[in-house]
């Protein structure tokens, strides 16, 4: 196959969207994170949004403005008056659906997220983690880089360079390999952060020493990160405690009741093949009881180094291969069918650039390396741009088809392909 040159920055620009726009009044259908951070996107750049949309009708308001069903506006919609904007990964194809079947004309009454320039930003404000677990690469990756962290200080430069180079950031997550609740200063940057774009942090929530400076700091989001429950859980974590998990989890509900930050909170659970059902029902019981949004992500074995490694034939290690046994998928089966997806854009491309916390820039948030610079500060986000658009490793990434091993997107296009492996 040729290789594809990546292309960081896709989708419809601030200007593109207000031609199409064209003055109608807009509508954001979908309250979740990816709706807030939308609407700031849309505020900051001169856009104002009329009201967001949901079915829910127990949503009455979000980020103060209005919610309504999304069919009393098709109307309005039709007569060329309003526009919806769809903001919503898990529902977006049956709300494209409801636009259709209302009438309603693709990219011309209403839009999908995934049509507009989203840049977003991954900083890793903590180069240390304290459990070992396949979704980092403390666990099975070797000749780690030094660990530390990131200083509020050097982070406000980094910060400010970020937003003169791209004023149009939409996101930034402080996290991606390292846990950052080990960072002292994580609660100080996020204050910042939020003052000029929202931010995501995602923990273990295995050490709540901040929790509540976190919780006060209010983060646009807050992923909280597990992989199963009590014996499963502490399985797949290395060092991890389920007791320590499942009272820190009880100490956050304390502090939303006591605080009622603005934070979307979220509990992401890996599915593996060894903690579904009867742990998965009982996660979700415990979620629901504490008033927390429970969501599945499927797992995968993390870094993408460690499956090109597999693709190339190196051995991958013991840790690796462990971890391949419990996935729930078939890794060979769900290869191929990337790899037949091979011709189609990079599904990463859009996060970047990727800040570590000692200044260096890596070239994807999938893999753990390589490095493709050695400080952020000094080098413009262009040249970056420029040194990621010609590495080698996007062509070796590409030639198996990885930059598309995404299992719900596969899911999506092969309803009956045999990938998933039953728990």
């Amino acid at each position: 196959m040729s290789y594809i040159p990546l292309k960081t920055y896709q989708g419809l620009s601030i200007d593109e969207l207000k031609t199409l726009i064209n003055g109608r009044d807009i509508y954001i259908w979908g309250c979740g994170h990816l709706g807030r951070i939308i609407k700031r996107y849309f505020d900051k750049n001169g856009l104002t949004v009329k009201a967001f949309c949901d079915i829910n009708p127990k949503l009455k308001i979000t980020d103060n403005l209005k919610v309504i069903n999304p069919k009393e506006i098709f109307n309005s919609v039709r007569f060329k008056k309003a526009f919806i904007m769809i903001a919503s990964v898990q529902h977006k194809d049956a709300m494209e659906k409801d636009c259709l079947d209302a009438g309603l004309l693709k990219n011309n009454d209403y839009l999908s997220y995934v049509r507009i320039s989203r840049p977003e930003v991954a900083i890793d404000v903590a180069g240390k983690c304290n459990v070992r677990c396949s979704s980092c690469p403390h666990g099975n990756m070797e000749n780690l880089r030094p660990e530390g962290y990131m200083t509020a200080a050097v982070y406000k430069r980094v910060l400010n360079k970020l937003l003169t180079e791209r004023p149009s950031l939409m996101n930034i997550e402080l996290f991606t390999w390292g846990e950052p609740f080990l960072n002292p200063d994580l609660p100080e940057i996020i204050q910042m952060t939020e003052k000029l774009v929202p931010c995501t942090v995602a923990t273990n929530l295995q050490t709540a020493d901040i929790l509540e400076d976190v919780i006060k700091a209010e983060p646009s989001q807050l992923i909280i990160s597990t992989n199963g429950y009590k014996e499963s859980y502490e399985t797949g974590r290395i060092g991890a405690s389920w007791k320590l998990f499942f009272d820190n989890l009880h100490l956050l509900k304390e502090l939303i009741d006591k605080y009622n930050p603005k934070t979307q909170v979220a509990v992401l659970y890996h599915l593996y093949r060894n903690n579904q059902k009867q742990d998965l029902d009982d996660m979700r019981n415990l979620c629901l009881g504490l008033g927390l949004r429970l969501y599945t992500t499927w797992a995968y074995l993390n870094p993408y180094d460690k499956i090109l490694d597999y693709c190339e034939g190196r051995d991958i290690g013991l840790q690796a291969k462990s971890i391949m046994d419990i996935l729930p998928c078939d890794l060979n089966h769900a290869l191929e069918f990337a790899k037949a997806d091979a011709q189609k854009p990079c599904l990463c491309q859009r996060i970047f650039p990727i800040i570590n916390w000692d200044l260096s820039v890596s070239l994807c948030h999938t893999y753990y390396g390589p490095v493709i610079a050695n400080n952020f500060l000094d080098i413009s986000l262009n040249e970056l741009v420029n040194l990621r658009h010609h590495q080698a490793q996007c062509e070796i990434c590409q030639k198996h088809g990885l930059h598309r091993l995404d299992i719900e997107v596969l899911l999506k296009k092969y309803h009956t392909f045999n990938m998933l492996i039953n728990s």
